[in-house]
C-alpha cells in the first residue's frame, strides 16, 4: 500500500530537511540510517567497556573489605587515607592492632568499634 502524504521532517543524522512519505521516517537516506545504527552499536560497546572497566576497578576493593584482618595498606586503600594517618592513629591508642611478619593487622571488628565511638 503506497502512500500519497508528503510530510516535511528533519533528519535526525544529518540535520537536514526532506519530505518524508511516512510519518515514523527518521532519516533522510540509507546513508544516515546507516551512520546512526553505527553511531548506536559505538555507543553500546562504550557503555558496556565503561561497566567492565567500573568493574574491574571496584572488585580488589570488594575482596579487601571481605577480610578479618586488614593490613595497612587495605586500609589505606579502602578509606583513601594515607598509611601514616592510620599508623598516628595507632600510634595514639585509638586503634588496636598487632604485628606479625613485619606487618602491621587491624581487626575489622576494631575499625567497625572506632566509628561506632564517633557517634
Amino acid at each position: 500500500m503506497s502512500s500519497n502524504i508528503e510530510i516535511t521532517r528533519v533528519c535526525e543524522q544529518c540535520k537536514d530537511d526532506f519530505v518524508a512519505k511516512t510519518t515514523t521516517t527518521r532519516f533522510c537516506s540509507h546513508r544516515c540510517n546507516n551512520a546512526a545504527y553505527k553511531q548506536r552499536l559505538k555507543e553500546i560497546k562504550m557503555s558496556q567497556s565503561n561497566v567492565e572497566t567500573a568493574i574491574i576497578k571496584i572488585t580488589p576493593v570488594l575482596e579487601t573489605m571481605m577480610k578479618a584482618y586488614y593490613t595497612i595498606e587495605d586500609l589505606s586503600q579502602i578509606f583513601g587515607m594515607s598509611k601514616r594517618t592510620f599508623y598516628r592513629i595507632i600510634e595514639r591508642g585509638e586503634l588496636p592492632s598487632a604485628k606479625l611478619g613485619g606487618k602491621t593487622f587491624v581487626k575489622k571488628e576494631a575499625i567497625e568499634d572506632l566509628f561506632k565511638k564517633e557517634k
